[in-house]
């Protein structure tokens, strides 16, 4: 037996910091600017019942109703990759996975309980 999802992948440039960064990273306290890359795993039920550029649209705008956009730049103020893909999640019911990745280097990935 097979499931399929999608994958509908979304790219931000974005602003944030970690106030208690450790000294080894001390220079993370301050804001910083990263390209921030958004994946949305949804399932499907039948093909072609959910179309990809309607939901990256979609949640794209979900993502800058829930932050702050200022010019090009979305103001994630303190909030780290894990909270923006668990603030994602809890607003996107029909995706059972979020990653949020910056730089496409390093990835935090949040995933709906059966």
């Amino acid at each position: 037996m097979f499931h399929t999802s999608i994958q509908v992948k979304f790219c931000v440039a974005g602003l944030h910091c970690w106030p208690k960064a450790p000294d080894q990273v001390k220079f993370l306290s301050c804001f910083h600017r990263h390209l921030f890359t958004i994946r949305a795993i949804v399932p499907l039920k039948e093909s072609r019942q959910l179309e990809f550029f309607i939901l990256q649209k979609r949640y794209k705008r979900l993502l800058e109703e829930i932050y702050d956009r200022s010019y090009d730049l979305i103001n994630f103020d303190t909030d780290s990759c894990e909270d923006i893909a668990s603030k994602l999640i809890q607003r996107i019911p029909e995706a059972y996975i979020i990653s949020v990745s910056e730089d496409e280097e390093n990835a935090a990935i949040v995933s709906r309980s059966n």
